[in-house]
């Protein structure tokens, strides 16, 4: 559901962003933590990652402590998802333009 939808009010049909109930902000957030936390241990121990999803996980334990084993997974896929786009934007050819 897009937060920015029209909804009925006492005054007709409203099309301004709407405040988010607290089940559409939940998402939101497990995202925010997921890329913060991931981001902090990526700059504190960048040779300790690749894009292999099992390693990260190996790798976190080893590093750090997280408790739930859903949120370890979480940054452990963020890390590998990120570490994949990354090498990505690199093998693109540098220099080359987009023909109009």
């Amino acid at each position: 559901m897009s937060w920015k939808t029209s909804y009925r009010t006492d005054s007709g049909t409203s099309t301004f962003p709407r405040k988010l109930n607290h089940r559409e902000h939940r998402g939101v957030f497990r995202v925010d933590r997921t890329r913060r936390f991931s981001e902090q241990i990526m700059k504190m121990h960048p040779e300790a990652f690749s894009s292999d999803y099992q390693k990260n996980k190996e790798a976190l334990v080893e590093l750090t402590f997280i408790p739930s084993k859903q949120l370890r997974n979480h940054i452990a896929g963020y890390i590998a998802k990120a570490l994949k786009e990354e090498a990505s934007e690199d093998e693109e050819a540098p220099g080359e333009e987009i023909a109009e």
